[in-house]
């Protein structure tokens, strides 16, 4: 969904839009921001979420000092925003930390995008291309970024982390989909470049850091993908109960 909140220049094109989603009779949206951009349709919230399955055991991130970013170059928000965490944080983390490391999964074609920019020529930084399991690689690190500086949707790889028991430190933006106040794991900053003195305790202060990081079971259940199947398949018998048929639009 591209629906603007409140720009006078995307008015045409919010017009536009919201035509098409009321030709619709059912609409599924995955955050409660997403859901205030509707002007009052209903929708049903069915909400991002992580296989519970395939993040497998939660093992304490004791030990490590390596810090990993998921997230595809070919999406601009991820493009931007690694490069802006480099440019603005990394180098006065990596001045602060000892033995601090960086691993990218920046999706096919990452090292080759990232060998023309310089901020990424750091030893301690890694680019990998496209992985086909993320758990070694959560498995391996102490905390996590997300440093969007804006999202719609919510933010998988935030969701993922949690669940792994990795803390995550993002933007407030990149944390849009889930209430920050509600997890330990959460670690939310207004700009990237306020990212540098979370991550200087949480690498340095290890028993805080594991304090900080076990997965809250109850609180991510709503966040599993079995949840929200369960939602989405009950959303659907209600719509085609009502209009003997269903068409959904998903934002």
């Amino acid at each position: 969904m591209l629906l603007s909140a409140g720009d006078p220049g995307a008015a045409a094109a919010d017009r536009y839009e919201a035509r098409l989603i009321d030709r619709f009779d059912g609409i599924v949206v995955c955050s409660p921001e997403d859901q205030a951009l509707l002007g009052g349709r209903p929708a049903r919230l069915v909400r991002n979420g992580y296989d519970r399955e395939r993040i497998g055991r939660y093992a304490p991130s004791a030990g490590s000092r390596r810090i990993l970013f998921i997230g595809p170059f070919r999406a601009p928000n991820n493009w931007h925003g690694i490069r802006d965490f480099l440019e603005q944080a990394y180098p006065q983390v990596e001045a602060a930390v000892p033995g601090v490391a960086l691993t990218i999964l920046g999706g096919r074609g990452a090292r080759n995008m990232a060998a023309a920019h310089a901020c990424f020529a750091r030893p301690s930084i890694e680019v990998v291309d496209s992985v086909d399991d993320v758990r070694p690689w959560l498995a391996a690190c102490a905390v996590t970024i997300n440093p969007q500086t804006e999202l719609r949707g919510s933010s998988l790889k935030l969701v993922e982390s949690l669940a792994a028991g990795r803390v995550c430190v993002t933007t407030r933006a990149a944390a849009r989909g889930m209430p920050v106040e509600d997890f330990a794991g959460i670690v939310a900053v207004p700009r990237v470049r306020d990212f540098t003195v979370p991550l200087v305790w949480l690498l340095l202060d290890e028993a805080r850091r594991l304090a900080l990081e076990r997965p809250d079971a109850q609180r991510l259940a709503p966040y599993s993908w079995a949840a929200a199947g369960d939602e989405l398949r009950a959303y659907v018998r209600e719509v085609a109960e009502i209009g003997n048929g269903v068409r959904s639009t998903f934002g």
